[in-house]
Parts: structure tokens; C-alpha cells; sequence
């Protein structure tokens, strides 16, 4: 369910999440109202009413922290991602510096690496996992660098950044898909479906008018849109704002036509 809400614009999830809060909270309540008759006395409407506006206070409170918390982490992940697809073009580039016959073939094998992330793994970050085929793609680019023999001097220093970039990039890797699980708990869902249903309880109680209808409708809307708002910025790797490969596709350019 939660993958098939991904799969839609964020329009449609605001639409969505807007809707459904409405016909949950004013639209189902008021058209049950009859069955709260025997407690719908003045006081009974007086209570809700007062109920409604602190639960709903409430729920935008925690809404609004928790879309902060969410747009942080996204923020996060994107700067990471970022960052581990600069690590791979300096990697490239000090592999050029090194002069040696076997940097050839382990910068292919680094273009072969960055083409995997793209094509395979990307697409599975979504299912919070990485590839096998991008793990293995690395393989020959971590032992090509490990076979590697610098001579003293020049080539023993641009060796020691090789090997502490690629160690960079494997643990960045691993970084980057561990980011792929990270989200809000299930019980923050639930409490804020248990809040729904809450205001809904309360509207049952209330004296129906165009005014009090609008008036709570806006009210809904506006918790339902911050809900709608969080649940898009809570999976980086899902939905149409979510964490593109697009710094991973620039640095392909740059070392596929980077000369030695």
C-alpha cells in the first residue's frame, strides 16, 4: 500500500491525504450524526467543539516538528549522496595521477561501478536494499587497488589517498542504503490515525452549519496537508521528491571522459 502511494505525484498524495481526512473526519460524522442525537445537547456540542480545536492544535504541533525532522533527514541524504558521488571522481582522478599500466582496467571497473549504482541500484533503493550487481561491480576496483605496488616517494603518497578513497566509497555505500530504510515509526502513524479518529468522534457531537462544515473542513485540511507533506519527505529513495541519482550520472561524464 505505502509503495502504490509512493507511485503517485505529490499533488495527488496532498489530494488524496485531503480527501480522505474530510470524508473521515466531517463528511462520515455528519451524515451519522443522527446516531449522536441522544448526546447532542448544547453541552455535549460545547465539549467537542473545545475537543476538536485541541486535538487538531495538537496534531499540528507534532505534524509540524516531524515534517522538520523528515525534510532534515532528506536534506541529509541528499548532501551524502552528493558527497559519496564526489568521493568516487576524486578516487578517478588520483588513479590517474598514479602512473601505472593496471590503473586502466581498475578505472574501468570504477565506470563499470558508477554505471551500476545508476542502472541497478537505484531502482532497488526503493525496496530499502542495494545490489548484488553493483556490490560486485566494486570488487574488481577494491582487489585492483590492493595489487597495486607504488615506489617510494610520490607514488607511496597518492597510494595511501587510493586506499582511503576507496575505502570511502565502500563505507558510503553502506551508508547510503541503510538511509534507504530510515523512517518515521509505525507508531506515528498509528497515533495519528488514533487523532483522525478522534476529531471524528467530536464532529459527531457537533450541530451541523454551512459555517461550522467549512470551518472544520479547513481545519482538517490543514492537519491532513502537514500529514501528506511528512509521509512525502519520509522515504528519500521513494516517490517524486526523493533522492535522484542525477549527482551519480554528472560524475560518470566526468571520469568515462577523463583522460590520463
Amino acid at each position: 500500500m505505502i509503495v502504490f502511494l509512493y507511485s503517485l505525484t505529490d499533488i495527488q498524495i496532498l489530494a488524496l491525504f485531503v480527501g480522505m481526512a474530510i470524508t473521515v473526519v466531517v463528511l462520515i460524522p455528519g451524515q451519522i450524526r443522527c446516531l449522536a442525537k441522544p448526546l447532542a445537547n448544547s453541552d455535549a456540542a460545547e465539549w467537542a467543539i473545545r475537543g476538536m480545536g485541541t486535538i487538531i492544535t495538537a496534531s499540528i504541533f507534532v505534524l509540524g516538528f516531524s515534517l522538520v525532522q523528515t525534510q532534515s533527514a532528506f536534506n541529509r541524504v541528499e548532501q551524502q549522496v552528493s558527497a559519496e558521488a564526489s568521493t568516487v571522481n576524486q578516487l578517478d582522478r588520483l588513479l590517474t595521477r598514479f602512473g601505472d599500466p593496471k590503473i586502466a582496467e581498475i578505472r574501468a571497473g570504477l565506470q563499470a561501478y558508477t554505471h551500476s549504482v545508476i542502472a541497478d541500484e537505484w531502482p532497488v533503493l526503493r525496496e530499502g536494499r542495494g545490489s548484488n550487481n553493483t556490490r560486485a561491480a566494486f570488487d574488481p576496483v577494491s582487489r585492483g587497488v590492493l595489487s597495486l605496488e607504488p615506489t617510494a616517494g610520490r607514488q607511496a603518497t597518492i597510494y595511501g589517498e587510493i586506499v582511503r578513497k576507496t575505502d570511502d566509497v565502500a563505507e558510503m555505500r553502506e551508508q547510503r542504503i541503510e538511509n534507504a530504510i530510515v523512517a518515521l515509526p509505525t507508531l506515528f502513524w498509528l497515533v495519528t490515525v488514533l487523532l483522525l479518529l478522534l476529531m471524528s468522534m467530536m464532529a459527531a457531537l457537533i450541530d451541523r452549519t454551512l459555517a461550522r462544515t467549512l470551518g472544520m473542513s479547513a481545519q482538517v485540511a490543514a492537519v491532513s496537508a502537514l500529514l501528506a507533506m511528512v509521509f512525502i519527505n519520509d522515504r528519500p529513495f521513494l516517490g517524486e521528491t526523493s533522492v535522484k541519482s542525477t549527482a551519480f550520472e554528472k560524475t560518470l561524464v566526468i571520469i568515462t571522459s577523463r583522460k590520463i
